[in-house]
Order: structure tokens, then sequence, then C-alpha cells
């Protein structure tokens, strides 16, 4: 894969986690990275410069061999030339054998100089078979050499275009870091701002929880009296009820009582009319005047008693009514009063079979029965 590749899909890795842990564990990676990167390029450059010093060395010997290389062939080439001008005199010493038979001196000392001589050369071609062995072990090892400067360039050539991508690489992993800094603060002052918002929110939420609390805890206050109130007023209203039942029976009988009181006045009144003929004739007209009128079940009494009769049921039944109104809580329209609907009935009904129900109504004074 290639770098940009490479940093593509690590920018990619990167922005698809969340976790700050797992940034910081990839950063400290990286660094890692980077530091073992680092020693190793300093190892590489050690070598380098090991493997310098080595073939400086090398050069140094390799010119050396070859100065002494030259050395040996100007000697070489001294003793050729030294025995071409032997081998020149020996011709002519042989040449002038004859014309110098005379001179063995001379010729005895040239055998034994041409000796000398060859026992030079032997040793000079014993130095120079030496000499090539030290050359061609010179040259294996200028092979050796080679072959290790080629291995120690094509080396240094690799190291150098790994350090080119571990450049490159650090690069890239500075531009990262860079923008895993920017992007670090730019979340830890969301994080501070959200903490911030959220505290507040939190703090605000704290303050509407107990005040709804307060509130709640009054309302439950309010509904406990409340429940209370409705449980007093509905026993105040069932006893309402119940009295209400007892003065209409009582007023019934009351009726009943004037009835009966206006029917014995009646037959009073007529023994006196029989008794005054006066009267009778007042009477006889008062009566046709009665029959001309709807026939009516009860007869009136007297207005003052039945008034004062009226008054009396009235005023007790404001004394009991009123203050029981007055003492009773509002009721709840939408719950209490149909909530008590079903027990009004019921107490409409009354409790015994000896209570009769009231059906009439009041006019003026009489209670006329339907």
């Amino acid at each position: 894969m290639s770098p940009a590749v490479e940093r593509q899909a690590f920018l990619e890795e990167v922005n698809s986690i969340d976790d700050k842990d797992i940034l910081r564990r990839m950063l400290i990676e990286k660094e890692q990275e980077k530091e073992t990167i680092v020693t190793n390029l300093d190892i590489a450059a050690r070598l380098g410069l090991v493997v310098s010093e080595k073939n400086e060395e090398l050069q140094l010997k390799l010119n050396l061999a070859t100065q002494g290389e030259a050395q040996a062939y100007m000697k070489l080439n001294a003793l050729e030339e030294e025995n071409r001008l032997l081998y020149s005199k020996a011709s002519r010493s042989n040449e002038l054998a004859a014309q110098l038979s005379v001179s063995e001196e001379q010729i005895k000392v040239l055998k034994e100089h041409k000796i000398f001589l060859q026992k030079e050369l032997d040793i000079a071609r014993r130095e120079l078979k030496k000499f090539r062995k030290e050359l061609d072990n010179l040259s294996g090892q200028m092979n050796d050499m080679t072959d290790d400067m080629l291995e120690s360039r094509n080396k240094v050539n690799t190291y150098a275009k790994k350090l080119a991508d571990v450049e490159q690489h650090l690069a890239d992993t500075q531009e990262m870091n860079v923008n895993l800094s920017i992007q670090l603060e730019k979340a830890l002052s969301s994080q501070k701002i959200s903490s911030a918002t959220t505290t507040q929110i939190v703090k605000m939420i704290q303050a509407d929880l107990g005040r709804v609390v307060l509130e709640n805890e009054h309302l439950r206050a309010s509904i406990n009296e409340l429940e209370t109130r409705q449980f007093q007023c509905e026993g105040k209203l069932s006893e309402m009820m119940v009295s209400a039942q007892e003065y209409a029976h009582l007023l019934e009988e009351a009726q009943d009582t004037i009835h009966s009181l206006s029917e014995n006045r009646l037959e009073s009144d007529i023994e006196n009319l029989e008794i005054s003929p006066g009267r009778s004739r007042n009477n006889a007209a008062k009566t046709k005047t009665k029959e001309s009128l709807p026939p009516m079940k009860g007869t009136p009494f007297s207005t003052e008693v039945e008034q004062s009769l009226e008054k009396t049921i009235e005023e007790r039944l404001k004394s009991q009514m009123s203050p029981r109104i007055n003492i009773g809580p509002p009721v709840d329209t939408k719950k209490g009063l149909k909530y008590l609907l079903p027990e009004v009935k019921e107490c409409g009904k009354g409790k015994g079979s000896e209570r009769r129900q009231f059906k009439g109504y009041v006019v003026h004074a009489y209670n006329i029965r339907q």
C-alpha cells in the first residue's frame, strides 16, 4: 500500500473512533513506533558509518597493495632490464669468448655474477609468485569487499528509502497529531460547554423538581383536606337529607293535623249555622261560592295558625341547614356533586316503610295533594 492510502485509512480509523482513551493509546503507540524508528535510524546511521570506515580502510589497503604491486612491477622491469643487459653481455661475452679467451678471470667473475644474478632472479621470481599469490588473495578480498560494498550500498539505499518512507510517515503522523490535537481541543471545548449546559440544565431541573415536589406536597395536603371536607360534606348532606325527610314527614303530619282541625272547625261552623239563621244565609252564600270552585282535598284553616306553623318550620329548617352550608368547604363541581348524586337519590327514598314520600307543593298556606 502506498503511504497516501495508509494515511487515508489511518485518518478514517481515527475519525471512526470516539473514545479518547483509545485515541491516547494510539498516540502513545505512534510515539513508541516513532521512537523505535528513530532508534533504528540511529543504528542504521552507525552501521553506515562503520561500513564507510571499513570501506575507507579497505580502500587504503587497496591503494597500498596497488602501490606495492607497482613497485614490484618496477623492480621486475628493472631486473628484466638487468637480465637483458646480462644476456646481452653474456652474448657479447660469448661472442667475445674467442676474442677474450685471455681474460678468464673476467669470465669467472662474470659467471659468478651471473650465478648471483640467477639466484637473485630465482628469489625475485619466488617473490613475484608470492606477490602474485598475495595479489590473488587481495583480488579475492577486493572482490569480497566489492560484494560487501554493493551489499552495503544496497542496504544503504534500502535504508535511505526506508528513511524517506519513515520521514514521510513521520510528517504524516505529525500532521495527524496536529489534527488530532485540534480535534481533541475542539472535543474538550465542546465537552466543557456541554458539561456546563448540562450542569445548568440539571440545576434548573433540580430546582423545578423541588418546586414540583413542594407543589405536589401542597396539592396532596389540599387534596387530603378536600377529601376530608368532602367526606364531612357527604355526611352532613346525608344528615340534611335525612333531616329534610323527617321534616317533610313532620310537615305532612302537621298538614294532616291541620286538615283534621279544619274539618273539625267546619263541623263546628255547620253546627253554629244551624243554630243562628242569620249566619246560615251568609254560610249558604259561602257554600255556594265553594261549590262553584273546584273540589280540593283539605279545607283552609285559620291563616294565622298556618302562617305561624310554616314560619316556625322554615326557621328550623334554615337554622339547621345554614350552618352546615356555611361550614362546608367548596365542593368540586366536576367530581364532588356527581359523586353525591346517587347518595342524594338514595337518601330521598327514605330508610323505612313508615316514612312516606312528600308528593305535593305548598301554595300560600295550603298543601294541595296531587
